[in-house]
């Protein structure tokens, strides 16, 4: 974790970690002072590599550590972000030993006490993108999910992690998701693969109930 100033100069600069390896993914800051790192650790927890979460105070030193996760599966957190509840969301995978990737989703109170953690999925390995949580408290969960093809696939939680739906849509993979709050719409950007497997830019826009609105391509 590096602190730069407006300059790019580093103005502190710290590592965590134990003699495994040990890897940061996602990064948010706290409210209440600090930042929180989400990622994976094989170095602590129950072993073949588990999320970790560390809270950091305003120059990076360590104020609390967790890890979430089993020996049976390899979990990591490739992102994470507050809440409307003034709690956090993790999401990543989970890999098991059916070697099956699966998206996986945990929530945590500031102090990163376990709330709930789910774990979901298509019959293909499935690669975590964004989270993002609406003003109804719903939460979307995007990423790739390879059901013959990489196709994107997006999911619907309530806010203690009931899965709703999945949706698995065109070849390609997304990139980042955005909420339309005046319209009520999900926008969603990323790369599209077309007949003869040209890639191309393409920007999306779907309701809340996962049905399109349009899709354009560009390139």
């Amino acid at each position: 974790l590096l602190k730069l100033d407006l300059s790019g100069n580093v103005k502190w600069s710290r590592t965590y970690g134990g003699s495994g390896d040990d890897i940061g993914y996602g990064i948010v800051n706290d409210p209440n002072g600090g930042f929180l790192i989400s990622g994976e650790t094989f170095s602590y927890g129950a072993g073949n590599g588990d999320t970790w979460l560390i809270k950091t105070n305003d120059t990076g030193g360590v104020v609390w550590t967790n890890t979430y996760g089993n020996s049976s599966n390899e979990e990591a957190a490739y992102m994470i972000i507050p809440t409307i509840d003034r709690n956090y969301l993790m999401g990543g995978y989970s890999y098991n030993s059916s070697y099956s990737y699966d998206f996986m989703l945990i929530k945590v109170n500031s102090k990163g006490k376990l709330l709930w953690s789910k774990v979901f999925g298509t019959s293909g390995a499935d690669y975590p993108t964004n989270i993002i949580e609406l003003p109804d408290k719903s939460i979307y969960f995007d990423g790739s999910a390879p059901t013959g093809s990489i196709t994107t696939a997006i999911s619907k939680l309530d806010s203690l992690g009931n899965l709703k739906w999945t949706k698995t849509y065109y070849q390609g993979s997304l990139r980042t998701m955005a909420y339309d709050n005046k319209n009520n719409f999900l926008n969603i950007f990323g790369l599209a693969v077309f007949p003869g497997y040209t890639q191309r830019i393409y920007l999306a826009r779907f309701d809340t109930s996962g049905a399109f609105s349009f899709l354009k391509s560009y390139g």
